[in-house]
């Protein structure tokens, strides 16, 4: 038994590693979204003001924070897949320690 409580507390541990990780994705998902939705205000200000050169930098920037964001959803999926993943495994590992204690009660009493 000290076996599968060592083995839940590691399990434990690593879903909230993942879901800390998943958190910080999600987090830098954000702000990058909100960094593509300010580059497009400064391209189509950029344009209003007749400074071409300056919208088509705003663009190419905005551009590559929608590759970053991509990259970046698919790591947050890859995470919460991985979550899922070592949550089922914690559970069932807990049911496993839960049906030995069961298995001893009757013994001790």
């Amino acid at each position: 038994m000290p076996k599968l409580a060592e083995l839940l507390e590691q399990l434990r541990c690593e879903v909230a590693d993942v879901a800390q990780s998943r958190a910080r994705v999600q987090q830098s998902m954000t702000a990058l979204a909100q960094a593509q939705a300010k580059l497009g205000q400064q391209a189509e200000t950029a344009r209003r003001i007749g400074r071409e050169d300056l919208a088509q930098v705003a663009l190419a920037r905005q551009e590559a924070t929608r590759s970053q964001l991509a990259a970046l959803a698919l790591q947050y999926d890859q995470l919460l897949a991985e979550e899922a993943r070592l949550q089922a495994k914690l559970t069932t590992a807990a049911q496993a320690l839960q049906a030995k204690i069961d298995a001893l009660s009757p013994l001790s009493e």
